[in-house]
């Protein structure tokens, strides 16, 4: 259920043998920077301008956000307890995860701190669905859904991004995204869809989950999964047949367009345009054309008319080799919907 973490270290010291980088601001010779970032063992401060320590699949950094330093440590929990991060990790992972980067940080980098105390700043709820088909053939269904007071970003590779200054829902090909960054992938299946529902900072992770600190989500690990339920009933908030009727509407609204535009030929620009194969299989083959064109108001000979043009044009496309001609939106949006929504 959970991939990546960030951390927020309000409590932490530093032993005077250590592995950080600490980054200094001269001029002329001159420290420009003398500030607090942290403290040794011993109790002395030390200044500079920001510190960084990265060590496999660990980042550590201190930088000031304003007048004070912060302090965070950056991880993928099932990197930590695994190979790659292609199953996300659950409670009894996490926490071995957890455990884990407080040993390194203190064995490796010389930093001593209890992480159970640490501020939540970031979040990952995750969940693969290994799909019917390829996953580039959803790309109607991902740009029809959305969330409350998010919009729509392409980000990712055969996917894209829901999001607000608070949370990230993301969707995209998980095996495209490890073959990229050259993992190993030959056991990640086929058509495998990635969903990630992203919480960031500590306010927002305290709305959407109710959890502050790293031992408040160990000691309530339930709440994860209820919150990624709900984010996710909110971004899957139609039904088939709300999605079908969202579709025809904006078709309509760009054929009444071009008929404007065209006069007699519109018909033949519009199929052009819009192409007789993503509109077949978008309203649901020949009867949700008919519903459609009957809604604009032409009669039976021009509705049978219209749609004996359409499924013409749209053979010729699928006799040259599309697979997926005979599956609608809803049919799609359906088999992502039902394999995604629960967390289980």
């Amino acid at each position: 259920m959970i991939d990546t973490l960030n951390l927020t270290l309000d409590s932490y010291r530093v032993k005077r043998s250590n592995a950080l980088n600490v980054q200094r601001n001269f001029v002329c010779g001159i420290e420009t920077d003398m500030r607090g970032l942290f403290r040794y063992e011993d109790g002395e401060v030390q200044g500079g301008a920001k510190v960084h320590w990265n060590a496999d699949k660990i980042f550590f950094d201190v930088k000031r956000r304003g007048k004070e330093p912060h302090t965070s440590v950056h991880f993928s929990a099932p990197r930590i307890v695994g190979k790659n991060n292609f199953f996300p990790a659950d409670r009894n992972e996490v926490e071995k995860a957890i455990e884990t980067v407080e040993r390194r940080l203190c064995d490796e980098a010389g930093v001593i701190t209890d992480l159970s105390k640490a501020k939540l700043s970031r979040v990952d709820m995750t969940k693969n669905a290994i799909l019917v088909h390829p996953v580039t053939e959803y790309s109607n269904v991902y740009q029809l859904i959305g969330g409350s007071r998010m919009k729509n970003r392409t980000d990712y590779p055969s996917g894209f991004l829901l999001d607000n200054t608070a949370r990230e829902v993301c969707f995209y090909d998980k095996r495209l995204e490890m073959e990229h960054k050259k993992e190993e992938i030959s056991s990640v299946p086929f058509n495998t869809l990635r969903c990630e529902v992203r919480a960031l900072g500590n306010r927002s992770i305290k709305s959407m989950i109710g959890l502050e600190t790293v031992s408040d989500m160990l000691t309530n690990f339930e709440r994860v999964p209820l919150a990624y339920e709900s984010v996710m009933s909110d971004v899957f908030k139609y039904t088939a047949r709300d999605l079908k009727e969202k579709v025809m509407t904006e078709y309509e609204r760009i054929m009444y367009g071009i008929k404007e535009r065209c006069g007699s030929r519109w018909m033949s620009q519009a199929i052009s345009s819009i192409g007789a194969e993503a509109l077949y299989r978008s309203l649901g083959r020949e009867e949700g054309l008919r519903a459609m064109f009957y809604r604009m108001g032409f009669n039976k000979n021009e509705v049978y008319r219209y749609v004996k043009v359409i499924t013409s044009r749209r053979n010729d496309v699928v006799s040259q080799g599309s697979l997926f001609g005979e599956h609608t939106i809803g049919e799609l949006y359906n088999e992502v919907k039902e394999k995604l929504l629960k967390a289980a």
